[in-house]
């Protein structure tokens, strides 16, 4: 109840509290190098979004708290040069290096815990992987070897792309549309494929950050196919008035919430602007406009609160 409510509100007022867009106002140690994050995570220092934390100062919940702390401590570090705050995004990219586990579809991974809710169930195999956090991870890992010149954040940054072009039924995480023989890096890795698209956005942005530091040819040319996949199945995550959550074979898709709907316009709008890809723009352009008004978000909201009780998801 205590997440619903602000949630609701966020709905109602646009105003979003765990993360922003990118704004002139955020500065990263690395951004010469690798541009800015694709969203702003210092809010949710001030909401406490990340808490818990264990004794070493790590987020307990998922790997995504984890990743995304560890971002949000390295923009802080970009706002102040406070030695604290790279000492915490460290303590973050080094337990990422430390806890790192091999895939069966090859390369290194994190794996998820108990399914969080009921939309993840059965199908979720124990040990489950997920694009979000190799996409995530990868993100960290090359900060921090910019920032150290560590090699072991490189290496393993390295490790965890594979598994992002390995079929769902042999261990990986991609996922085929049904429309067509492009893949989408599955957030959760479920049979039939639910094909989430904030998680897969952020795989391609991690992998987008490990192209502009490696030489290889192959992590150049995977970045810029994920793109057009992504680039002709945005349609498919649009109802006319707002934007989904997924894209499910088995069931309809669950309408975004407020918070995921601003998330798939910033991250959207930071992609085109990193990529030049003018129909990104356009589709976030779009969904601004429905965000921005009154009877769309209403409709939304009446149509979130059918989903959960039609459907429980």
């Amino acid at each position: 109840m205590t997440r619903t409510i602000p949630k609701v509100w966020a709905l109602v007022t646009g105003n979003v509290p765990d993360f922003g867009p990118q704004t002139d106002g955020l500065v990263e140690p690395t951004q010469g190098m690798l541009g800015r994050y694709s969203l702003d995570f210092r809010p949710a220092l001030r909401t406490r979004h990340y808490e818990p934390f264990d004794e070493a100062g790590i987020p307990v919940r998922t790997w995504s708290a984890v990743a995304g702390y560890a971002i949000a401590c390295f923009q802080r570090l970009g706002d102040t040069g406070d030695p604290l705050w790279e000492r915490r995004f460290l303590a973050q990219a080094r337990y990422l290096v430390s806890k790192a586990e091999p895939s069966p579809a090859g390369g290194m991974g994190w794996r998820g815990g108990p399914p969080r809710a009921a939309f993840e169930e059965s199908s979720l195999k124990a040990g489950w992987m997920s694009a979000l956090y190799q996409g995530q991870a990868m993100s960290v890992l090359v900060r921090a070897h910019l920032l150290t010149k560590e090699p072991a954040f490189l290496d393993a940054a390295n490790e965890a792309w594979p598994m992002l072009l390995v079929p769902v039924a042999r261990g990986g995480l991609a996922a085929t549309f049904l429309s067509t023989t492009d893949d989408c890096w599955e957030e959760l890795p479920t049979t039939p494929p639910s094909r989430i698209l904030n998680g897969w956005i952020l795989a391609i942005w991690g992998l987008l950050d490990l192209a502009a530091i490696t030489p290889s040819t192959r992590v150049q040319d995977v970045s810029t196919s994920a793109l057009e996949s992504l680039r002709r199945h945005l349609q498919e995550y649009d109802t006319g008035w707002w934007s989904t959550y997924d894209h499910p074979d088995d069931k309809p898709p669950r309408l975004a919430s407020a918070s995921y709907h601003y998330a798939h316009i910033w991250m959207l709008r930071a992609l085109a602007a990193r990529t030049g890809v003018d129909d990104l723009a356009l589709w976030a352009t779009r969904w601004d406009r429905d965000a921005d008004t009154a009877t769309h978000r209403l409709r939304a909201l009446v149509g979130k609160v059918g989903q959960r009780l039609a459907h429980g998801y």
